[in-house]
C-alpha cells in the first residue's frame, strides 16, 4: 500500500480506548460500503488506504452486504493488514441456495414448517450455522485469519435475547 502522494498529512484523528479490549481506535473510521458498489482500481484503493493511514485512521468498517467491499479490501490490504483494525458485520446475508449451509438451513426450516413446529429463529439470517458461515466467508474475502470486531448487522432485540447469535460470536472470539 502506497502512502498518499498528493500531500503528507499529520495524524489528525484522535485515538480512544475501545472498551476493555486493549485496542486503540480512531474516532473516525474508513467506511468501506461505497467502494463495494463502485468500480475502484487497485491504485485508487491503495491511495484511499494511504490517505486513511496518513490521517491516523486505523479502523475499516465493512460488511458482506456492501457489494464486493470485502474482496477489494482483502486484495488491497495484502501487505498492510497490521496497519488497520477490521470491523465487519454478519447476519442479514444468507448463503446461496446451492451452498451447503444455505441448502441445509432452508431445508431444515421447510421441514419444521411442514411438521408445524415453530421457527427457531426470527429469520434464517440469524441461524447459528448461517452466522458461522458468514464469518468464515468474510475471513476468506478479506484474506485474513482474523477480524478485530464482528458486529451483528441490524440485529433485533429478540435475536439478542435468544442468545444463539451471541454464542456464535463468543465461539468465534475464543477460536481467534
Amino acid at each position: 500500500m502506497a502512502t498518499s502522494t498528493k500531500m503528507k498529512l499529520r495524524p489528525a484523528v484522535a485515538q480512544r480506548s475501545f472498551g476493555n479490549t486493549g485496542l486503540q481506535v480512531g474516532i473516525l473510521g474508513f467506511g468501506a460500503g461505497p467502494i463495494g458498489f463502485a468500480s475502484v482500481s487497485d491504485r485508487t484503493m491503495d491511495e484511499l488506504l494511504g490517505i486513511a493511514t496518513d490521517s491516523g485512521i486505523n479502523v475499516i468498517d465493512t460488511a458482506a452486504m456492501y457489494g464486493d467491499s470485502e474482496e477489494k479490501l482483502g486484495h488491497a490490504l495484502r501487505s498492510s493488514r497490521n496497519r488497520f483494525l477490521l470491523f465487519t458485520k454478519c447476519g442479514r446475508f444468507l448463503p446461496p441456495r446451492l451452498d451447503p449451509t444455505g441448502f441445509l438451513v432452508r431445508a431444515h426450516r421447510k421441514l419444521r414448517r411442514a411438521l408445524r413446529l415453530p421457527d427457531q429463529h426470527e429469520s434464517l439470517a440469524w441461524n447459528p450455522r448461517v452466522l458461522k458461515a458468514n464469518i468464515e466467508q468474510s475471513l476468506r474475502r478479506l484474506k485474513s485469519d482474523h477480524v478485530d470486531v464482528i458486529q451483528l448487522h441490524t440485529c433485533s432485540e429478540q435475536t439478542l435475547r435468544q442468545g444463539d447469535a451471541v454464542a456464535v460470536l463468543q465461539r468465534a472470539r475464543e477460536s481467534g
